[in-house]
């Protein structure tokens, strides 16, 4: 029975392909058949087709091609890319067929297959290549655009050579692609001799191709290109042009094992100058930069990062670089604490702003990186300049800030650390909070011991709060930080009670529910939030967690209660 279904099947296929054509005939079917009959599908379809009264291969193929989008269309390209070696059809019907489908397949990643089926075919008949070679040289574009995978599939290394001394520009170029590609063995030295020559070309897209195939075929051998390459290609990429910055990206990306230490710093310097509106280019320098870190190259990447940065003016930020930056986190906390370290102390404006919203992040346990001794700067005054740069631009995330300057209290100069320890401890808001809370529990003993604790110990600090101002309901819910008063120099020397005066007189200055909306109607418990969320300090006049009306009803009730000062108390007591 099964012999008998085999007949009728292969008589409905190709009545099928008579009326439907291959492609909607594969697009039936294949979809049914990409399991374990998808090679009996093929073999048929082969069968049929190589007949001497088979039907067209191309019969409504360009309604059929319309009619395909998407993964369907690459689902029947894989079945047809499997069954064009296995034709034998004329050269320039197939080629035609072949066209069609790399049109329809556009740029995606898997377009290219029909060339390399076509590839294929080639091999399986001695007579086919040659074909294909003297079409080329009669100008065929058809064969024009399949000799490169022609010469490469069939390793035809003598035909390339002859290619490559061409006149005509197409066959030369293609050529030269394909020497590059291919594996050289005794032809080595010839290639090398032809590729340099053509490095030296006026005409760009010719030095590029040769300089491309040059370093790729040296990268397949584990070897580096002939010093006289990297003659050439300090020549092409001085113009600085879209497709000589992109050539070098490419080289850095695909062929580095070819590259020396020379080529290397010529791309490095090429890719600098990229337009920052090409982001293909930009996309190929993430990728490039990624394989350079996995290569132990992290550093030549921090400079790289730096300058493309800043020499975009902040049009290109860190954003553009997540493959890159995630291998500088995964090659280990201290590999991103040495680029934090070199961003911060070399950057501009544009980088410290770009690593600092990568590093800074609201309720972070731990920041995202330590800092090895190794990268601290030897010279004590960079030191405590990292130091302040850290606070500076890290100050939205104080574990990340304080990560910097307790690197350099703990493996930097001994000669800077009181002055590390005084710049980043003056402006204390947190004692002034201890402060007031003594005094809210009535606690007025040790109050007055920690302000004469640091009056003798911390003479430096100025002791300040933070209060909303008029601008800060507009700016403050999206994260701007750049509003508020500073009230630094709480007269600590006086007395407490001078300190608390002057706390009452600003709050009474600055009313809390004239300047938030949120307290204003009752949802205090926001401002909160935001304050935590955007690491900006409490309002003083929150700290209990009551409101009163008044410093003197406030100062009455507690002197009638006899449960402490009225001048300490009253306050504490007032306007929450």
């Amino acid at each position: 029975m099964a012999a008998e279904e085999i007949p009728t099947y292969e008589t409905e296929l190709a009545m099928q392909l008579r009326t439907r054509g291959l492609v909607r005939t594969v697009a039936d079917r294949g979809s049914r058949r990409l399991d374990n009959n998808h090679s009996a599908l093929i073999e048929t379809l082969a069968t049929i087709l190589n007949a001497t009264d088979a039907p067209p291969i191309d019969l409504h193929i360009e309604e059929a091609l319309a009619e395909l989008n998407g993964p369907r269309f690459f689902l029947v390209q894989h079945i047809l890319c499997d069954l064009i070696p296995l034709l034998n059809v004329e050269l320039d019907v197939l080629i035609s067929f072949v066209e069609r489908l790399l049109d329809a397949g556009g740029n995606d990643l898997a377009a290219d297959a029909p060339s390399t089926a076509f590839g294929e075919w080639t091999k399986k008949d001695p007579i086919r290549p040659p074909k294909v070679y003297e079409a080329a040289c009669s100008g065929e574009k058809l064969a024009l655009r399949q000799l490169f995978t022609v010469l490469r599939m069939n390793a035809d290394a003598e035909q390339a050579l002859m290619f490559a001394r061409a006149d005509e520009r197409e066959l030369k170029l293609a050529a030269i692609s394909a020497l590059g590609a291919m594996e050289l063995d005794e032809h080595y030295g010839k290639v090398f001799d032809i590729l340099l020559q053509e490095a030296s070309s006026d005409d760009e897209d010719t030095a590029l191709r040769s300089l491309e195939a040059g370093y790729r075929a040296a990268a397949q051998r584990k070897a580096s290109a002939p010093a006289g390459f990297d003659e050439q290609l300090g020549r092409v990429l001085q113009t600085r042009s879209p497709l000589a910055v992109h050539f070098a990206a490419n080289l850095l990306w695909v062929h580095r094992e070819g590259l020396t230490e020379n080529a290397i710093d010529l791309c490095l310097a090429a890719v600098t100058d990229v337009n920052p509106d090409n982001t293909g280019t930009i996309s190929h320098i993430d990728q490039a930069a990624y394989r350079l870190v996995g290569a132990g190259r992290a550093e030549h990447v921090v400079r790289l990062l730096g300058e493309l940065i800043d020499r975009s003016k902040g049009r290109i930020t860190l954003d553009a670089f997540q493959s890159t930056y995630h291998a500088l986190q995964n090659a280990g906390s201290d590999v991103l604490g040495g680029a934090v370290v070199y961003w911060l102390l070399n950057g501009g404006t544009y980088t410290r702003k770009c690593v600092a919203n990568e590093v800074c992040g609201v309720g972070n346990d731990t920041p995202p990186f330590s800092i090895p001794k190794s990268s601290l700067p030897p010279d004590p005054s960079d030191q405590l300049f990292l130091c302040r740069k850290a606070v500076g631009w890290f100050f939205i995330d104080p574990l990340a800030a304080v990560a910097i300057p307790l690197a350099v209290l703990r493996d930097g100069s001994p000669d800077i650390a009181n002055d590390v320890l005084e710049e980043h401890t003056r402006a204390g808001i947190l004692y002034t909070f201890v402060l007031a809370w003594l005094a809210i529990m009535g606690d007025q003993e040790r109050a007055e011991r920690l302000r004469s604790a640091l009056l003798d110990h911390a003479p430096h600090m100025t002791h300040q709060i933070w209060v909303p101002d008029r601008r800060t309901d507009e700016v403050f819910w999206d994260g701007d930080r750049d509003h508020g008063l500073s009230v630094p120099g709480l007269p600590l020397n006086e007395s407490l009670e001078a300190v608390f005066d002057l706390l009452n007189r600003v709050m009474n200055e600055h009313p809390l529910d004239e300047r938030v909306s949120a307290v204003r109607i009752h949802l205090t418990p926001m401002l909160l939030t935001a304050c935590r969320h955007y690491r900006m300090p409490v309002p003083v006049h929150i700290w209990q967690g009551q409101d009163r009306s008044s410093l003197d009803s406030a100062v009455s009730e507690r002197a009638a209660s006899g449960l402490g000062d009225p001048a300490v108390e009253g306050w504490a007591t007032l306007r929450t």
